[in-house]
């Protein structure tokens, strides 16, 4: 089983703060069937403080973390976790059923049983990244627990580059808001 853990914080601009609850909550409600199913077994929403997102983390059922340091805030998600296994996944992106049973495949029966981590990239949106598929942005990243704790990272990037993911899975993250 694994934590999804919810980037919803946009440090960047101010606009992307505003639609950070609604872009959790559609992030969140797409992990609904992962959980039914057994894959999921807690979610954590990491994002700025805001009566809106303490909300949707309160209707979800989900902790909550609102450190402004982007570093803190992932150690403090990644410390609240409870899953032998996480899923960070950035808020606006969909965890559509042939993601969600690729990941349980991965760590069922791939190398992620072994320790292996796996990079969830957005689906093709041009050409471009149709024929390269590995321009595509990143939007997501299954990883041992342990294995992430260890490595202290500012953002999904900066912890995709630490712990280099030896699988890129072939089931894409779809973009909810544009």
């Amino acid at each position: 089983m694994l934590t999804a853990i919810v980037l919803a914080n946009a440090q960047e601009k101010q606009e992307l703060a505003r639609r950070a609850p609604e872009e959790a909550a559609r992030t969140l409600a797409f992990l609904v069937s992962a959980a039914v199913q057994g894959l999921v077994r807690d979610a954590v929403l990491i994002g700025a403080e805001s009566a809106a997102l303490r909300y949707v983390a309160d209707y979800a059922g989900c902790t909550l973390v609102t450190e402004p340091e982007p570093a803190a805030a992932l150690a403090a998600a990644l410390a609240a976790a409870r899953g032998e296994h996480v899923f960070l996944l950035k808020a606006g992106y969909a965890a559509e059923p042939p993601l969600i049973d690729e990941i349980r495949d991965f760590l069922e029966f791939g190398r992620g049983r072994v320790g292996a981590c796996g990079l969830v990239r957005e689906a093709p949106g041009n050409f471009a990244q149709r024929l390269l598929p590995r321009t595509s942005p990143l939007a997501g990243l299954v990883a041992p627990h342990e294995k992430s704790r260890a490595a202290p990272a500012r953002n999904l990037e900066d912890m995709a580059r630490r712990l280099r993911p030896a699988v890129t899975l072939n089931a894409r993250a779809r973009r909810l808001i544009y």
